[in-house]
């Protein structure tokens, strides 16, 4: 197969595709972010880099033998946490690039593959994206399976399933060994530091519960095997170690723990920051979401 990844990120999609066996003949990025495209060739050799989407029209490929586009394109305009500028933000106007070159790869092949992921917006701005495509969205959170409350949108126009659900039984699955054992908590009973000797692992942490959400259960991983539902965000979220009414104790992830949490494999982003690392991990795909989604490539 030879696929064509719009704003590429990490190359989560091409980790994706290999995930369910799909054999990749060529695979073109597009991406201008310094550190993504470190962390995607520390992993993969042999991908064609194209640059920037904005010049698509100059690009030097056989548009007849592209089988697939994904993208993700840029979703700071759309999300409920932003100003919701929708397509008048210049990132998420990016859209629009992505559109013609779809259409101009449909030119070539008519029934040429695509998927397009963006987070879930208001009703209105989905249905233009859903004009443009021609397809309604799948939303998919991510609850069942993959440990992460992080509801997406996905457009693509091959088989569908009814439900998508992911192979995590418990945040057990992801865990590093005998982390739990550096976590100290101070005498206020309030703070409490994380410590390793891992200079990628968890980075010290303090904080009072009201400072760093310790309250949002959300965004904590608990050892609890019937609690799954956690968030992935570009700081590493919290595990909690151990909690009762007087005591609560967690430790920061670390980025091996984030990286399985996004289904990418531990070292995945060694080569770049602790910050650059979760920054490509939060802007990046859930690897077993989206191989859930390319199993339909095969029937």
């Amino acid at each position: 197969m030879n696929v064509l990844s719009l704003f590429d990120g990490i190359s989560c999609a091409r980790l994706a595709l290999e995930k369910v066996g799909i054999s990749i003949e060529k695979y073109y990025s597009s991406e201008i972010c310094e550190s993504a495209i470190k962390i995607s060739n520390d992993n993969f050799k042999g991908i064609v880099r194209l640059g920037d989407i904005k010049n698509w029209r100059e690009w030097d490929l056989e548009w007849r033998d592209i089988d697939l586009i994904v993208a993700g394109s840029p979703c700071q305009g759309f999300s409920r946490a932003g100003k919701e500028l929708n397509f008048k933000d210049e990132r998420s106007g990016l859209f629009f690039i992505f559109i013609d070159v779809l259409n101009h790869a449909k030119k070539h092949k008519p029934k040429i593959k695509f998927l397009l992921e963006n987070v879930k917006m208001r009703k209105e701005y989905e249905d233009v994206i859903t004009e443009f495509l021609g397809v309604p969205p799948i939303l998919i959170d991510g609850k069942k399976g993959f440990l992460q409350a992080r509801p997406r949108l996905y457009w693509f126009n091959f088989k569908k399933k009814s439900e998508y659900v992911g192979d995590f039984k418990n945040i057990s699955c992801i865990l590093d060994v005998d982390n739990d054992s550096k976590i100290h908590k101070t005498s206020d009973n309030k703070r409490v530091v994380g410590i390793t000797e891992d200079k990628r692992g968890f980075r010290p942490h303090r904080g009072d519960d009201r400072k760093t959400g310790i309250g949002e259960l959300g965004r904590i991983l608990k050892h609890d095997a019937a609690y799954t539902d956690t968030i992935t965000t570009t700081h590493a979220p919290k595990i909690l170690v151990r909690a009762s009414e007087n005591d609560i104790c967690y430790r920061v992830a670390t980025i091996s723990e984030c990286e399985r949490l996004s289904g990418l494999p531990s070292g995945y982003t060694k080569s770049v920051s602790v910050r650059q690392a979760l920054k490509a991990i939060g802007n990046g795909w859930h690897v077993g979401v989206v191989a859930k989604i390319f199993e339909g490539l095969n029937t």
